[in-house]
């Protein structure tokens, strides 16, 4: 049933909608896909810095804790290298010779090397004596450059505000300010004498700095109060976000500029902030997706558009052009298709209308063929009606029962009834080879009994013909040709029929070779024959052979040849050669 019009707009609308929500739902699908690559990368970041800060956080304290424990065991030590360190703080406190006091601190520096490089360049140790009001910095080399006064007469003060307690570990370290620099100190005493330690504020967060790859992002160490002990290079506008931040519970928010991870130190009273900033750790992926997802929706635009071009340009022509196709009739036929601008479908209209004519071309030539089929089939059913024939055989049993020949008259009667039940059994199409040739040979034996002595034959068949299938008849028409055109009672003949393979793997043939001793073809009918010209005389004679002639070319085309032609000695000859592979 032919689809209304209106069917094929509702199924091409149909189309476009399908084609719409699911791009819609890929789109939907890409968003969330990001959404969710957006939050599974912001909690690896998190959970990185979280592990990273940790870790650092647990050094640092252990650092606080060893340094500590150093002075103590330090000021308290009376053998090994603690030892040696005291006699050099006698010495510095007792000895008056500047050289052998210069020799104390340089060996006071040599034992202290061994912390400088267990807990780094930016641990700097010192020792201040009371007693001989002498600052020396234990450190061979260091990170940052110092005023040694100004540290002196800072910790100088530190020491008159804490009043240390001897032999104690304070947990706490205090801060120190010079200028804009906060530093972290450390102070132990026994006696007059004062060992400690301190550290820039910022150095600590240096290495932390580094670790992270998170531009925008601050690293500050605070107090209990969150008052900031190091920042000092933060803007005005920097601290006041910062410490709105710190003022919520909820540190941790997708709106916030900064989300603010906090690890606290457990040995001494001051925490570590890490403000990341948001914008700072989906920068790269933020771009990347936003760049497909732009990349998506030029592509769903750009298809949209293709859809509705196609449909206006290409799917509506096409559907003119299928209308008109549908409207032919088998008789009338109109060239005239469409016209538009397209150039495919004017080619595919040149193409159709010369389709057109070779299909009226071709039913012409159908109609012609299957008249000339229906001749062909009209004359072979000539050649099977042949009463005479049949009339002849039935008075020769007639004959043979008359005279006792009873033998003679069952061998008749058997052969004839096998040469009526091939005739009648098989069509105008094909047969196995070998069964033509046992028709030939039931007709040979037929006229055998009849004229006896006045003609001899002789049949061969190749082994390799066996399965092969040739037209009814063919070879029976010109085996009857020689019969009746060349025995005679006055000089005894022979016919052979000899079916063999010739050619090649690639292209074989089956020949099969018709020969008699008689007189041969006429010289006007051999050479009509050999031209391929219509032989048919009044009467009906040699229609046989042009029947055969006609049967071969409609089965075989070009791919069939049969050639005619009188033996030097005498006699005609026929050979026919028929493709094997088209049998």
């Amino acid at each position: 049933m032919k689809p209304s019009k209106r069917h094929k707009k509702t199924a091409f609308t149909k189309k476009i909608r399908l084609i719409i929500i699911t791009s819609i739902v890929l789109v939907m699908c890409v968003a969330a896909i990001n959404a969710f690559i957006l939050a599974y990368t912001r909690q690896q970041t998190f959970q990185y810095l979280d592990n990273m800060a940790t870790l650092y956080v647990q050094e640092l304290d252990d650092n606080f804790f060893k340094i500590g424990r150093r002075l103590v065991t330090i000021l308290m030590g009376d053998e090994g290298t603690q030892k040696d360190i005291n006699d050099q703080f006698n010495i510095l406190e007792n000895s008056k010779d500047v050289i052998q006091r210069k020799t104390a601190i340089d060996q006071l520096r040599d034992n202290f090397l061994e912390y400088t490089w267990e807990y780094g360049p930016e641990y700097q140790f010192f020792s201040y004596l009371d007693q001989t009001d002498t600052y020396i910095r234990l450190n061979n080399f260091y990170a940052h450059r110092f005023d040694d006064q100004l540290i002196k007469h800072n910790i100088i003060q530190l020491i008159n505000l804490e009043q240390a307690n001897t032999y104690s570990i304070k947990k706490k370290w205090d801060v120190m300010s010079i200028g804009d620099e906060n530093y972290l100190v450390k102070l132990m005493k026994t006696n007059d004498r004062y060992l400690g330690c301190f550290v820039k504020a910022d150095a600590l967060l240096k290495s932390l700095e580094s670790l992270s790859s998170n531009s925008g992002s601050l690293y500050l160490l605070v107090d209990q109060q969150d008052h900031f002990i190091t920042g000092h290079q933060l803007t005005d506008k920097q601290r006041n976000e910062i410490q709105k931040i710190l003022q919520k519970r909820d540190l941790n928010h997708w709106l916030s500029k900064y989300v603010v991870l906090d690890k606290p130190f457990k040995r001494i009273p001051y925490h570590v902030k890490i403000c990341i900033a948001n914008n700072g750790i989906f920068t790269n992926v933020i771009i990347v997706q936003s760049m497909l997802i732009a990349l998506t929706i030029m592509v769903l635009g750009t298809l949209s558009f293709i859809m509705i071009y196609l449909r206006k340009s290409i799917l509506k022509p096409i559907q003119v052009f299928t209308k008109n196709l549908s409207a032919y009739d088998d008789d009338n036929f109109v060239f005239n298709i469409t016209d538009n601008k397209i150039k495919e479908l004017e080619a595919a209209n040149e193409q159709f209308r010369h389709l057109l004519r070779q299909i009226k071309k071709m039913k012409v030539t159908l109609y012609e063929n299957e008249i000339k089929r229906q001749n062909i089939h009209m004359e072979y059913l000539q050649l099977q009606i042949k009463p005479h024939f049949y009339l002849n055989c039935l008075s020769f049993i007639h004959q043979t029962i008359d005279l006792g020949h009873y033998d003679k008259a069952q061998k008749m009667i058997r052969t004839t009834s096998d040469y009526l039940r091939y005739l009648f059994s098989n069509g105008m199409d094909h047969v196995y080879l070998k069964d033509e040739l046992c028709h030939v040979k039931n007709y040979l034996d037929i006229y055998k009994m009849r004229y006896q002595s006045a003609f001899s034959y002789h049949i061969e068949q190749d082994k390799r013909t066996d399965g092969c299938r040739i037209v009814p008849l063919i070879i029976q028409t010109f085996v009857e040709n020689a019969i009746k055109h060349t025995v005679t009672l006055d000089q005894k003949i022979h016919i052979s029929v000899v079916a063999s393979m010739v050619g090649d793997q690639d292209k074989s043939y089956v020949k099969i070779a018709i020969t008699d001793t008689g007189v041969g073809f006429p010289n006007d009918v051999l050479t009509k024959l050999q031209k391929g010209e219509n032989i048919k005389q009044e009467g009906g004679e040699r229609v046989g052979i042009m029947n055969s002639l006609n049967r071969l070319h409609y089965f075989y085309g070009d791919d069939a040849s049969i050639q005619f032609s009188n033996n030097p000695s005498g006699g005609s000859s026929v050979e026919i050669m028929i493709p094997f592979h088209l049998i």
